[in-house]
């Protein structure tokens, strides 16, 4: 795990961090990456990597959390015991040809597929508060979601 701190004006999907956390022009972001790797937990040598992950938060909101360290810590947790429990998410998928560092990092042959992920969360008061951003393996990967809706009423 990494910790930085940048500009809110990085691109994901086209889109500035900033605008899709709703900061104002200018701000700064806290940025954790990781790569993700796959194989049982303790093991001593990881697995295959199969991810790249990039956490997006407000400088301001996780500055004096958990978060800032390169320690392991539970965003969702983190962000509740500030008060921004995560109710939702709005989630964008594009799959895409890897590039030379993506390709370098997840051990992918000269042509590979990567799914990209953007995951917008929101807590309870629609107030956004983390991007998260993936780069995950194509090679035999199945992605599946289930999607519910609490609010409806049944007709």
């Amino acid at each position: 795990i990494s910790v930085a701190i940048e500009d809110s004006s990085a691109i994901v999907l086209g889109t500035p961090i900033g605008e899709r956390l709703g900061l104002p022009e200018g701000s700064r972001v806290l940025v954790r990456r990781a790569v993700r790797y796959t194989g049982p937990p303790g093991e001593t040598a990881p697995g295959e990597a199969d991810s790249l992950a990039d956490e997006y938060y407000s400088y301001e909101l996780v500055r004096d959390t958990a978060l800032a360290s390169r320690t392991p810590a539970d965003p969702m947790a983190i962000l509740a015991g500030l008060g921004h429990r995560i109710r939702g998410h709005h989630d964008e998928l594009r799959p895409r040809l890897a590039t030379t560092e993506e390709r370098r990092l997840l051990s992918l042959p000269q042509v590979s597929v990567v799914l990209e992920l953007v995951r917008t969360a929101h807590d309870t008061g629609r107030k956004l508060v983390l991007v998260l951003h993936q780069i995950r393996r194509g090679d035999g990967a199945t992605f599946s979601y289930e999607t519910s809706y609490p609010t409806r009423a049944a007709n």
